[in-house]
């Protein structure tokens, strides 16, 4: 049976949500119910924050899906990328503490750059926050897609205190597989080289899910993602 909640949280589970689950019971049995309330609402908070949707990973070939759950908030074409040199496509989504926070590989590829920059914690929402904010990049090898490298940079935000990244160098990454997560809001960036073939499937403000919205396609890509590798 497969559950419902993000791997990457189980100790985060264990000692916070055994803490309150300990206390609402004592405020239950020693002082009242309506005591016990407050800290059972945030045990089920933090079990839907640390959920796990099941997400249907679209099959077709020269697309990127989400790599988070969220809303669009940028959309531009930028030139100061240190991973991604030359004129870069930037997809910025932004997390809220009511999102799905698990982070989806947006292709098929190989890990080659695992990057952490210390930072502030601005809200994520802010412009300054992607360059100023702590953050973690993971850039990706995609030899199927026509500009080969797609880097994906998480980004902490005001609560969120914490970016969990468990790929490794090296690692091959499938299209729509977990890789992490950042903990309590946050902001999700996605840069990939410009190219003509390129076709964006989501607008500004638009709601995307990890794993299942598909953000962009590529024009005359007709083999499969993974073909390469089996």
């Amino acid at each position: 049976m497969r559950l419902p909640l993000a791997r990457y949280c189980i100790v985060d589970l264990l000692v916070i949500g055994g803490m309150l689950l300990a206390t609402s019971v004592l405020a239950w049995m020693y002082v009242s119910v309506w005591l016990a309330l407050p800290f059972l609402a945030l045990l089920v908070f933090l079990l839907f924050f640390f959920r796990d949707p099941a997400r249907k990973i679209p099959a077709q070939a020269g697309i990127l899906v989400s790599p988070a759950d969220g809303k669009v908030v940028e959309i531009d074409q930028v030139q100061d990328c240190p991973l991604v040199p030359g004129r870069t496509l930037k997809i910025g989504i932004f997390m809220s503490v009511f999102d799905a926070h698990l982070n989806r590989s947006p292709a098929a590829g190989t890990v080659t750059t695992l990057n952490h920059v210390p930072g502030r914690f601005l809200n994520a929402l802010r412009a300054r926050a992607s360059a100023d904010n702590e953050s973690n990049s993971v850039l990706l090898n995609c030899p199927q897609l026509p500009g080969q490298s797609v880097l994906i940079k998480q980004i902490a935000g005001v609560l969120a205190r914490r970016i969990v990244c468990r790929c490794r160098l090296g690692q091959r990454l499938d299209r729509g597989e977990p890789f992490g997560m950042i903990k309590f809001g946050s902001r999700v960036e996605l840069y990939l080289p410009y190219s003509q073939k390129l076709r964006l499937q989501v607008s500004k403000g638009q709601k995307v899910k990890a794993g299942s919205t598909v953000l962009l396609g590529y024009d005359s890509i007709t083999s499969p993602e993974d073909s390469s590798d089996d």
